[in-house]
């Protein structure tokens, strides 16, 4: 449930059938929000 809040927190017109998805949804915003970080380490790592 804390999830569901979360995401709905940051989407709030998101609709979920199960809790399942909105978990779904927040591994993929933890996805969208790392990616950007990996790749400036890269370019500064060389």
């Amino acid at each position: 449930k804390q999830i569901h809040m979360m995401v709905k927190v940051l989407m709030p017109k998101a609709v979920f059938d199960t809790d399942d998805a909105a978990d779904a949804l927040a591994i993929a915003i933890c996805h969208a929000h790392h990616r950007p970080s990996v790749a400036y380490r890269m370019v500064v790592s060389g």
